[in-house]
């Protein structure tokens, strides 16, 4: 069989509070210290494929090394079971 890396894209929703005099200001201070606002709250809403593409097994692995999960090799590839 072969492999093929699927990249996907998540959309969440997430919720900050900020104290302020108007929605504009709100916004602005968003924009501008999004770093330093926590967020209330966060919601998964969506997960959607942005490519699909036949790799090697070299690929797979230059893939790996430069991965937070890489190490893990074989044990995160899922496989098909087919009824054959």
């Amino acid at each position: 069989m072969s492999k093929f890396l699927v990249e996907t894209y998540s959309i969440h929703k997430v919720q900050y509070v900020i104290d302020c005099k108007n929605e504009s200001d709100a916004a602005d201070t968003f924009v501008l210290e999004s770093d330093k606002i926590d967020e209330i709250h966060q919601q998964h809403l969506d997960e959607n494929i942005y490519g699909i593409w036949e790799i090697s097994d070299s690929e797979f692995d230059a893939i790996c090394e430069n991965s937070v999960n890489g190490h893990l090799k074989e044990k995160v590839i899922y496989k098909v079971k087919y009824d054959d």
